[in-house]
Protein backbone atom coordinates (compact mmCIF):
# COMPACT_ATOMS: atom_id res chain seq x y z
CA UNK A 1 0.00 0.00 0.00
CA UNK A 2 0.86 3.73 -0.56
CA UNK A 3 2.64 5.80 1.80
CA UNK A 4 0.79 9.03 3.23
CA UNK A 5 -0.36 10.92 6.04
CA UNK A 6 -2.01 9.18 8.82
CA UNK A 7 -5.86 8.66 8.02
CA UNK A 8 -7.96 11.70 10.45
CA UNK A 9 -9.82 11.08 12.97
CA UNK A 10 -13.22 11.52 11.14
CA UNK A 11 -11.77 9.20 8.36
CA UNK A 12 -11.24 6.38 10.95
CA UNK A 13 -14.88 6.37 12.69
CA UNK A 14 -16.07 5.08 9.24
CA UNK A 15 -14.21 1.96 9.54
CA UNK A 16 -16.28 -0.58 11.58
CA UNK A 17 -14.56 -3.74 13.66
CA UNK A 18 -16.91 -6.38 12.29
CA UNK A 19 -17.33 -8.07 9.41
CA UNK A 20 -21.07 -7.16 10.01
CA UNK A 21 -20.57 -3.63 9.43
CA UNK A 22 -16.85 -3.89 7.57
CA UNK A 23 -16.72 -1.95 4.46
CA UNK A 24 -18.08 -3.11 1.21
CA UNK A 25 -14.66 -1.31 -0.94
CA UNK A 26 -11.66 -0.66 0.53
CA UNK A 27 -9.39 1.43 -0.69
CA UNK A 28 -6.12 3.61 -1.05
CA UNK A 29 -4.46 7.00 -3.23
CA UNK A 30 -0.45 6.72 -3.55
CA UNK A 31 1.95 7.62 -6.09
CA UNK A 32 1.57 4.63 -8.55
CA UNK A 33 3.68 3.71 -11.63
CA UNK A 34 1.06 5.91 -13.75
CA UNK A 35 1.22 8.68 -11.28
CA UNK A 36 -1.47 8.99 -8.68
CA UNK A 37 -3.41 6.11 -8.10
CA UNK A 38 -6.35 5.61 -6.50
CA UNK A 39 -7.51 1.77 -6.10
CA UNK A 40 -10.78 0.67 -5.21
CA UNK A 41 -11.17 -3.23 -3.75
CA UNK A 42 -14.27 -4.70 -3.78
CA UNK A 43 -14.43 -7.12 -0.59
CA UNK A 44 -17.16 -9.17 -2.10
CA UNK A 45 -19.66 -9.90 -5.25
CA UNK A 46 -22.20 -7.96 -2.92
CA UNK A 47 -19.84 -4.89 -2.85
CA UNK A 48 -19.39 -5.35 -7.18
CA UNK A 49 -23.48 -4.87 -6.84
CA UNK A 50 -23.33 -2.35 -4.34
CA UNK A 51 -20.85 -0.32 -7.03
CA UNK A 52 -21.95 -1.17 -10.38
CA UNK A 53 -25.95 -0.04 -9.08
CA UNK A 54 -24.25 3.02 -8.03
CA UNK A 55 -22.47 3.78 -11.22
CA UNK A 56 -26.09 3.00 -13.47
CA UNK A 57 -27.92 5.57 -10.66
CA UNK A 58 -24.87 8.09 -11.61
CA UNK A 59 -25.66 7.39 -15.85
CA UNK A 60 -29.64 7.45 -14.91
CA UNK A 61 -28.60 11.41 -14.33
CA UNK A 62 -29.10 10.62 -10.71
CA UNK A 63 -27.44 13.21 -7.75
CA UNK A 64 -23.54 13.59 -7.38
CA UNK A 65 -22.48 11.35 -4.32
CA UNK A 66 -19.96 11.45 -2.48
CA UNK A 67 -18.10 8.08 -2.43
CA UNK A 68 -15.93 9.00 0.29
CA UNK A 69 -18.63 9.90 3.07
CA UNK A 70 -20.63 6.47 2.33
CA UNK A 71 -19.77 4.20 5.21
CA UNK A 72 -19.58 1.19 2.85
CA UNK A 73 -16.39 3.17 1.45
CA UNK A 74 -13.27 3.42 3.24
CA UNK A 75 -10.33 4.73 1.03
CA UNK A 76 -6.95 5.58 3.45
CA UNK A 77 -4.85 8.52 2.29
CA UNK A 78 -7.32 10.55 0.72
CA UNK A 79 -9.91 13.69 2.02
CA UNK A 80 -12.80 12.70 -0.55
CA UNK A 81 -13.89 11.68 -4.07
CA UNK A 82 -17.43 13.44 -5.59
CA UNK A 83 -19.02 11.60 -8.18
CA UNK A 84 -20.89 13.54 -10.97
CA UNK A 85 -22.58 13.75 -13.90
CA UNK A 86 -22.44 15.99 -16.77
CA UNK A 87 -23.36 16.61 -20.20
CA UNK A 88 -20.46 17.15 -21.67
CA UNK A 89 -16.63 17.18 -22.21
CA UNK A 90 -14.64 13.78 -21.65
CA UNK A 91 -16.66 10.46 -21.57
CA UNK A 92 -14.91 9.68 -17.73
CA UNK A 93 -12.65 12.20 -16.23
CA UNK A 94 -11.18 12.36 -12.74
CA UNK A 95 -9.21 16.31 -11.57
CA UNK A 96 -8.45 17.84 -8.42
CA UNK A 97 -11.26 20.00 -6.60
CA UNK A 98 -10.40 23.35 -7.29
CA UNK A 99 -9.42 25.02 -4.38
CA UNK A 100 -8.73 22.13 -1.98
CA UNK A 101 -5.96 19.81 -0.90
CA UNK A 102 -4.43 17.38 -3.36
CA UNK A 103 -6.46 14.48 -2.18
CA UNK A 104 -9.77 15.78 -3.19
CA UNK A 105 -11.16 14.74 -6.31
CA UNK A 106 -14.08 15.14 -8.39
CA UNK A 107 -14.80 11.87 -10.64
CA UNK A 108 -17.07 13.13 -12.98
CA UNK A 109 -18.32 11.28 -16.38
CA UNK A 110 -21.16 11.65 -19.13
CA UNK A 111 -24.55 10.01 -18.72
CA UNK A 112 -22.71 7.72 -21.89
CA UNK A 113 -19.30 7.29 -19.64
CA UNK A 114 -21.26 5.72 -16.20
CA UNK A 115 -22.85 3.40 -18.26
CA UNK A 116 -19.48 2.11 -20.48
CA UNK A 117 -17.77 1.95 -16.93
CA UNK A 118 -21.12 0.11 -15.11
CA UNK A 119 -20.32 -2.43 -18.23
CA UNK A 120 -16.94 -2.34 -18.06
CA UNK A 121 -16.99 -3.55 -14.07
CA UNK A 122 -19.80 -6.12 -15.03
CA UNK A 123 -16.91 -9.43 -14.87
CA UNK A 124 -15.32 -8.11 -11.72
CA UNK A 125 -19.10 -7.01 -10.13
CA UNK A 126 -20.14 -10.73 -10.61
CA UNK A 127 -17.57 -11.74 -8.56
CA UNK A 128 -14.42 -12.18 -11.46
CA UNK A 129 -11.04 -11.58 -10.09
CA UNK A 130 -8.76 -9.19 -11.60
CA UNK A 131 -8.78 -4.99 -12.31
CA UNK A 132 -9.91 -2.33 -14.40
CA UNK A 133 -8.63 1.56 -14.89
CA UNK A 134 -11.98 3.39 -14.79
CA UNK A 135 -9.86 6.34 -15.80
CA UNK A 136 -7.53 6.51 -18.97
CA UNK A 137 -7.33 9.79 -20.06
CA UNK A 138 -3.78 11.58 -20.63
CA UNK A 139 -5.07 14.67 -18.96
CA UNK A 140 -6.40 12.93 -15.77
CA UNK A 141 -5.21 14.10 -12.46
CA UNK A 142 -4.84 10.24 -11.38
CA UNK A 143 -5.80 6.80 -12.11
CA UNK A 144 -8.76 4.60 -10.70
CA UNK A 145 -8.33 0.76 -10.41
CA UNK A 146 -11.04 -1.03 -9.63
CA UNK A 147 -9.68 -4.81 -8.27
CA UNK A 148 -11.38 -7.78 -7.22
CA UNK A 149 -10.18 -10.65 -5.78
CA UNK A 150 -6.45 -9.48 -6.35
CA UNK A 151 -6.12 -8.74 -2.51
CA UNK A 152 -6.59 -10.32 0.68
CA UNK A 153 -9.55 -8.37 2.18
CA UNK A 154 -8.49 -8.90 5.89
CA UNK A 155 -4.65 -7.94 5.07
CA UNK A 156 -5.76 -4.81 3.62
CA UNK A 157 -8.25 -3.93 5.98
CA UNK A 158 -5.15 -4.89 8.70
CA UNK A 159 -3.07 -2.20 6.65
CA UNK A 160 -6.35 0.36 6.52
CA UNK A 161 -6.04 0.16 10.45
CA UNK A 162 -2.28 0.94 10.82
CA UNK A 163 -2.34 4.02 8.58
Amino acid sequence: MGKGVPVSESRQSVRADSDEDAPLILGDFYSGAYGPTIILILTSPGAGAWFQETLRELAKGGPARMLTSDPRVFVAHIDDIEMTTRSTGPCVSLKRRDGESDKSFVWSATREGWLYLADLTEPLCAGGVGHHYLTDDKDDDGLIELSSGEHDPQKIAKLTKES
